[in-house]
């Protein structure tokens, strides 16, 4: 599945906790099997690019619903990706 990459702007701390502020559209895709297991989704995001490769897998957390997957890193919201045909929590017109 193709899924559109969407950076946050991220406020808060450690201490009192994250939240997000707003997301931004990075103009990147990537290709998603939704299958894989989250090692396995995070070790092809890195060959994609999409995370960086020094990342270790036990340090990101996923989260999914139907409007996209949500990372964290270190407990630290860090981006997310949504497939193509949904537009800020919609599903675009077919």
């Amino acid at each position: 599945m193709k899924m559109r990459a969407y950076a946050y702007d991220v406020w808060g701390n450690e201490n009192e906790g994250y939240w997000v502020n707003d997301r931004y559209n990075t103009g990147e895709v990537y290709d998603v099997d939704l299958g894989l297991k989250d090692k396995d989704l995070i070790a092809s995001l890195k060959r994609q690019g999409c995370i960086t490769k020094g990342i270790h897998a036990k340090s990101v957390t996923i989260e999914g619903d139907e409007y996209g997957l949500y990372f964290e890193y270190k407990g630290r919201p860090d981006f997310e990706l949504v497939p193509e045909d949904i537009d800020d929590g919609r599903m675009t017109a077919a």
